[in-house]
């Protein structure tokens, strides 16, 4: 054997073993599979090939969604033996292509970081070859889980309440709260990260964050996981945040609407900062308590009504459709529209839901309501082409400040598939505010393409809309007690656009919860 080959050799089984001695202490490893804006996963394969060497090597992986993974149970209970790895790559059609392949460990630090790059005559062979080289170091290493070389990390104490989320709600429901207060939901970035729902409450003149609910074994019910302290400027908040490990940064949080928080969080490994973003669940519509005279009855409006969505009627027999989010956690319903020429209110009771795809179906349940002679639009079952021209029906902020009068915003759909390429929605830029949800998408010729849900902020981008796809409100439909038939008509598709919104404004209801 030639001395140069000898060396090498030699390197690569030393490097080898410095790997395995850091990796000898866990037994656990999450790896996410690659999506991409075209609605594939891991089309490159570059996910697969780290999954197969760690399993080769004798680590227990999990994939997909974590929550379902075999070994969450023993995760939880031994969450220093547990790794989460972080796959990334560039993509340039002409130069040099990168993999990067790193892996967590529970106290935030990186146990594994290689890159590997290449530059071949297409994607496939750049992406082969570097990502082989990223998880070199992997294949050489030999393996064998020791318990004694895992961390051994002891939390730092965070402040416990005896909050939950009943008493959350309670405190909600029975104060004047700022229009900070509520329930959140932590927006993951990807399925790595753990599920958290955060109560905020005023304590003085600062406020809490607290857990409601948390997927981490690290963090309980009741623990405060960040304070809040105003600032001279509006929705900004100088932030005590705690992270993932329960160690403590300084850093600030806004909130560029009343329906979100953003948290900034500094990223010492490349240096710039990323966000913590926590979506508001309850109370809806909150009204700010600094609203000027002449909002007054709106004030007075939601003493009685939680909030508002919108829906719109499937069914000759007062079968309706909105989003969960609209309904969930509230028990009486009210749906207002024109009927007969007046703008009527009837009672409604709720049906089914599909918490996964963010859809539910009530039904008008109210002796004043006779049925329809029929309904005039067609549902669309295969997909609308990017480019189309649609637009939304619905009831935005009805309780609050933009009145109870139906509202009309056209767009196009720009993309088949929604956030982080989501294969249930669209992406249209259709603008869609508060209350909208639940509302219907129509293209001009009266097909019914989807279930307005949800929006980006303007300060990440301008006009993204998301919309649910009408095939999975057919199996929504496809799982009730009673069957109902799927409108089909055509008969409104060759009227002019303002002739199909006057007919169609008929069957979109103001959708009032609490």
């Amino acid at each position: 054997m030639k001395k140069g080959v000898y060396l090498i050799l030699l390197f690569v089984s030393f490097y080898g073993s410095f790997v395995c001695q850091s990796l000898n202490g866990y037994k656990y490893v999450y790896v996410p599979t690659l999506e991409y804006n075209d609605g594939t996963k891991d089309k490159w394969g570059i996910s697969a090939k780290v999954i197969n060497v760690l399993r080769e090597k004798g680590f227990l992986v999990c994939t997909g969604d974590l929550n379902n993974c075999p070994y969450l149970k023993l995760i939880k209970e031994n969450p220093c033996q547990y790794l989460r790895c972080e796959i990334s790559h560039t993509n340039v059609y002409s130069g040099v292509n990168t993999v990067t392949v790193k892996m967590k460990n529970c106290e935030e630090r990186y146990m594994y970081k290689q890159d590997g790059s290449a530059m071949g005559l297409s994607l496939q062979a750049d992406y082969h070859k570097a990502s082989n080289r990223a998880i070199s170091n992997l294949k050489y290493m030999s393996y064998n889980f020791n318990s004694n070389y895992s961390p051994k990390f002891n939390y730092p104490y965070v402040e416990q309440t005896n909050e939950n989320e009943d008493s959350f709600v309670k405190y909600l429901d029975n104060n004047t709260t700022d229009d900070i207060e509520g329930i959140y939901k932590y927006i993951k970035s990807s399925s790595a990260d753990n599920h958290y729902k955060i109560g905020i409450k005023k304590y003085s003149y600062k406020y809490k964050g607290i857990i409601l609910e948390s997927s981490s074994s690290i963090w309980k019910v009741g623990e405060v996981k960040f304070i809040l302290e105003p600032s001279a400027v509006k929705s900004m908040f100088s932030c005590k945040y705690f992270m993932g490990n329960k160690l403590e940064i300084e850093t600030f949080a806004s909130m560029p609407n009343i329906a979100m928080l953003e948290v900034t969080i500094p990223n010492d490994n490349s240096g710039g900062n990323s966000k913590s973003s926590f979506l508001k669940l309850y109370p809806s519509n909150v009204v700010s308590s600094n609203n000027n005279s002449s909002e007054g009855s709106h004030n007075q409006i939601n003493k009685n009504w939680k909030g508002n969505g919108s829906g719109i009627i499937i069914s000759t027999d007062g079968f309706l459709v909105t989003n969960n989010h609209v309904v969930d956690k509230m028990s009486d319903f009210e749906v207002e529209f024109k009927y007969n020429q007046e703008v009527t209110s009837f009672n409604a009771k709720l049906i089914k839901t599909d918490v996964t795809n963010d859809l539910a179906i009530l039904k008008i349940d109210d002796e004043d309501f006779e049925s329809f002679k029929s309904i005039p639009y067609n549902f669309k079952s295969r997909s609308a082409d990017v480019g189309i021209e649609v637009f939304a029906l619905g009831y935005p902020m009805a309780l609050t400040i933009m009145g109870k009068e139906i509202k009309f915003t056209d767009g196009r759909i720009s993309s088949k598939t929604g956030f982080q390429g989501d294969i249930t929605t669209y992406q249209t830029t259709t603008p869609i505010q508060p209350g909208n949800s639940g509302g219907p998408l129509f293209d001009h010729n009266a097909n019914l393409l989807g279930i307005n849900s949800s929006g980006l902020k303007k300060d990440i981008a301008d006009n993204v809309s998301y919309t649910i796809k009408t095939n999975y409100l057919i199996n929504l439909i496809d799982v009730l007690p009673k069957p109902i038939p799927i409108p089909s008509s055509t008969w409104i598709a060759s009227k002019p656009l303002t002739e199909q919104i006057k007919i169609l404004s008929n069957y979109v209801v103001l959708v009032k919860v609490r």
